[in-house]
């Protein structure tokens, strides 16, 4: 190979080193965009339901003082609906679960067996909720 050959060839292989770091450059570039707007969703998710959560007061049914679940939800239930629209079902409904007293929520849990909680979902949790603590 004479000396004109080899700096053609390595002048090819020079630009085609430089394509494929562009090429990984790129593609490194979209990996980093995809993650970040997972962690700016996730961040928005926990925020929201950490807001929530300091909004909407524990639920405890004593139908003596008239403390239904209706009338607790009635209180709550725009702000779950409204404030919590970014967050899916699954989400409101454990939110919705965790703000039940201890009494209430082993109640619910025993109601619901053999599912899980996770596995009811939101409308389903209300209507059930309204059915055990009306």
């Amino acid at each position: 190979m004479d000396s004109t050959a080899l700096k053609l060839f390595l002048t090819q292989q020079q630009e085609a080193h430089k394509e494929q770091l562009v090429f990984l450059q790129q593609q490194q570039e979209k990996l980093l965009e995809t993650i970040l707007k997972k962690i700016g969703t996730q961040t928005d998710h926990t925020s929201i339901l950490n807001s929530l959560n300091g909004r909407i007061a524990t639920f405890k049914y004593n139908s003596e003082d008239g403390e239904t679940f209706d009338r607790w939800f009635g209180r709550y239930e725009d702000v779950i609906k409204v404030d919590g629209a970014q967050l899916d079902d699954a989400s409101k409904t454990r939110l919705l679960v965790t703000k039940l007293d201890k009494h209430e929520a082993e109640q619910f849990r025993n109601h619901i067996l053999p599912k899980m909680p996770a596995e009811v979902n939101f409308e389903d949790t209300v209507a059930m909720l309204k059915k055990l603590f009306n």
